[in-house]
This record gives C-alpha cells, sequence and structure tokens, in this order.
C-alpha cells in the first residue's frame, strides 16, 4: 500500500513539474516583442492634438510596435529636429486666416 502512494506521489510531482515548466514556456512566448521608438513633436497642448494623446493613452502605438514619445517643441525647433532626422512626425496647426492677420496685421485682411 505504501509504495503505491509512493508512486501516485512521484507521478503526481511529475506532472506537476512538467505543468509549471510548461506555464514558463508559455509566459517566455508572450513576451512583447522590442518597440521601435517613435518621436512626434507637437507645437502646442492644443485640443486639435488630442488625438495623439488618446492614441497613446490607449496604446494603439504599441499594438502596431511603436514606443511613441510625444514632445511638445516650438515649431522652429521642432523643424530643425524634423530636418536633422531627430523627429519621424511633426504637427503645428496654423491659425485661420483672419486671426492669423490680425496676429500679424496684415494690410490686406
Amino acid at each position: 500500500m505504501k509504495q503505491a502512494q509512493r508512486s501516485r506521489l512521484g507521478w503526481s510531482c511529475l506532472a506537476l513539474l512538467i505543468l509549471s515548466s510548461s506555464f514558463v514556456d508559455l509566459a517566455a512566448a508572450q513576451q512583447k516583442p522590442k518597440l521601435k521608438p517613435l518621436h512626434i513633436a507637437l507645437a502646442n497642448h492644443s485640443a486639435t492634438m488630442t488625438h495623439i494623446y488618446v492614441a497613446k493613452h490607449l496604446g494603439i502605438f504599441e499594438n502596431y510596435g511603436y514606443d511613441a514619445r510625444v514632445l511638445v517643441l516650438e515649431p522652429r525647433a521642432g523643424l530643425a529636429a524634423m530636418l536633422a532626422g531627430e523627429l519621424d512626425f511633426y504637427s503645428a496647426v496654423v491659425p485661420p486666416p483672419a486671426r492669423r492677420c490680425a496676429a500679424y496685421r496684415c494690410a490686406s485682411a
């Protein structure tokens, strides 16, 4: 009788060992691949750029394999960084003509 209990205990331990090793292999197989860096620069924190922040928050960039880094840069610095190859995207919103002319005192408004 004791021999049968030892045999069952041995088989149970072996089964537990096999199951636990398969879970470790499963966890290793589900590791995320390395994400590619994606640098996005914005001219300001305006409501027109909400879609970028929502996509980052929801993990949409990560789903497609990108590690998105959102920066806010002054337009001249953003364009310089873009030309130097340090940015992948730069987005700036130009105000409508009426507001632009009021800001720059256009003669033909």
